[in-house]
């Protein structure tokens, strides 16, 4: 079985700016309160496969700056296994501001620095590989990504991409690092927004589709289509709602939804169609919680269970 994940991509600092409603054009709004959090998709991720139940490592780069002193004690204090994770001195890590209304619905601003995209394959140490039983990347370290996806592919250690953003060619991640990624992905994971976006197809499941192309990904690929549920396809297609609440903050909704799905399939070796049901209390859970992370609940997990759509 699967409990050792190393996690690589975004760890990042979040300003999370609460207001009452998003500002319209040339608009004005008011900050009723904003919070300094650590954060990130990739760390995110981390914390909540982490917080189900496994043991997690966390790659990446960052700089010696404040941002990046807080990401690394946050991350020990969360449990994670930060021996992978590079610091770099005199530069800039991520850190983003997160502005969320009171419907819960949020925007991100990111200022990427220069640290997490310029993870290399040499800063890596073999020993990587004997110490984790799956990858996940949203490939934020495009050079390091590639490389660990590769050794992973070669070991039979499954791999997990996330496309959490459209492709940027300023952070090198160009057609052909994306086609050598998705042939060594066991599963795919994106959402509606981002793969329309980046295809320019409308429909989500056409625009999946033809983003994978002719790769025959083992345990095939995901798109989360936000109230509308999320589909996986494989050899069968599945269909799964989500879990009906009053949700104060959506930030790290996906990312939590991403744990849960590596959690309850590979970890715990559910369905498919059990591991979606999963992914989504986990992911409506999130949004009752402030902020980026999810923590584990296991009363309040259980109630968001009986309110599936």
């Amino acid at each position: 079985m699967i409990h050792r994940v190393l996690s690589l991509g975004t760890i990042a600092v979040d300003t999370m700016l609460y207001i009452d409603q998003m500002p319209g054009d040339d608009g004005f709004g008011h900050i009723n309160s904003e919070k300094v959090v650590p954060g990130g998709s990739s760390a995110n991720v981390a914390v909540a496969i982490k917080e189900l139940g496994n043991t997690v490592l966390q790659a990446g780069k960052i700089s010696d700056d404040s941002f990046g002193n807080i990401i690394k004690i946050n991350l020990k204090e969360e449990g994670i296994d930060t021996r992978y994770l590079v610091t770099e001195p005199n530069g800039e890590s991520l850190h983003t501001y997160i502005v969320v209304d009171k419907t819960g619905n949020h925007f991100i601003l990111a200022n990427s620095g220069n640290r997490v995209m310029n993870l290399e394959k040499e800063e890596i140490s073999d020993q990587l590989f004997e110490d984790i039983d799956l990858f996940y990347t949203d490939l934020a370290s495009p050079r390091a990504g590639i490389y660990i996806a590769r050794e992973c592919h070669k070991r039979g250690i499954p791999v997990v991409y996330n496309l959490q953003n459209p492709p940027s060619l300023d952070q090198g991640v160009t057609e052909n690092v994306i086609e050598e990624m998705l042939g060594y992905t066991n599963l795919f994971i994106t959402g509606k927004a981002t793969i329309c976006v980046t295809t320019g197809i409308e429909n989500p499941t056409l625009a999946v589709k033809k983003f994978v192309g002719t790769h025959e990904l083992s345990d095939g690929y995901i798109c989360t289509q936000g109230s509308d549920g999320a589909d996986w396809y494989a050899k069968e297609d599945y269909h799964c709602g989500i879990c009906k609440v009053e949700s104060i903050d959506t930030t790290g909704a996906g990312d939590a939804y991403i744990a849960g799905i590596i959690d309850s399939y590979y970890c715990k070796g559910k369905s498919k169609m059990d591991s979606m049901k999963e992914a989504a209390a986990i992911a409506a859970l999130k949004t009752l919680q402030p902020g980026p992370r999810f923590h584990m609940d296991k009363v309040q997990l259980e109630i968001v269970k009986t309110k599936h759509l």
